[in-house]
C-alpha cells in the first residue's frame, strides 16, 4: 500500500523520510488491543490507496448462520473461514 510519511523519521527499515516521501508500506493494519482486534494505522503516515475491504467483515452474519445449522454458538476465536467449513460440513452431513 503505498503512504505519505506526515512525520520525518526513520521507518520502517531503518531509512530516512522526510515530510512528504512516498514508499510501499506493507505492516500491520490490524492489531490486537484488549483481547480484540481492531483496526490500526500509524499516526506518522496517510494511505495514498484505498485499504483492501476486510475479509472477515461478515463474521457477525456467519456467527448466527452457524449457529441456526449447527445448533451451537461458535468459540468466539474461530476465523470466517473455518466458520464457513464448518457450516459446509454441517449443511453436508443434514443432507445425507
Amino acid at each position: 500500500m503505498k503512504v505519505k510519511a506526515l512525520k520525518r523519521g526513520t521507518y520502517p527499515n531503518h531509512r530516512e523520510r522526510e515530510i512528504g516521501d512516498v514508499f510501499d508500506y506493507d505492516g500491520p493494519t490490524r492489531i490486537t488491543r484488549g483481547g480484540k482486534e481492531v483496526d490500526y494505522f500509524p499516526s506518522w503516515m496517510e494511505p495514498l490507496e484505498a485499504r483492501e475491504p476486510d475479509k472477515d467483515e461478515d463474521l457477525a452474519e456467519l456467527r448466527q448462520k452457524y449457529e441456526l445449522v449447527v445448533g451451537k454458538k461458535p468459540h468466539h476465536m474461530k476465523k470466517a473461514e473455518t466458520l464457513r467449513k464448518e457450516i459446509d460440513e454441517a449443511i453436508k452431513a443434514k443432507s445425507e
